[in-house]
């Protein structure tokens, strides 16, 4: 699998300042995938498409969360 780049997105929730964030990459000939989440749980590695599905009200729903950082990783 070759990578073309990550992109990291953290955040606070700023109804209880909980801190999150996901890692997408995009890999080559597939695109944009989510190869995981932060903080990182091992419970949580079988999660359904839902969950992340929730993580991405991110882009909807801004107003919600605090300290949105996003990292890119230029070549």
């Amino acid at each position: 699998i070759e990578i073309n780049y990550y992109i990291a997105i953290l955040y606070t929730y700023l109804n209880d300042g909980k801190k999150e964030g996901f890692l997408v990459g995009n890999i080559k000939n597939m695109g944009d995938m989510l190869i995981g989440e932060w903080p990182y749980n091992e419970e949580n590695v079988s999660n359904s498409e839902d969950l992340y599905l929730q993580k991405l009200d991110l882009l909807a729903n801004s107003s919600k969360f605090n300290n949105i950082c996003v990292i890119y990783h230029l070549k």
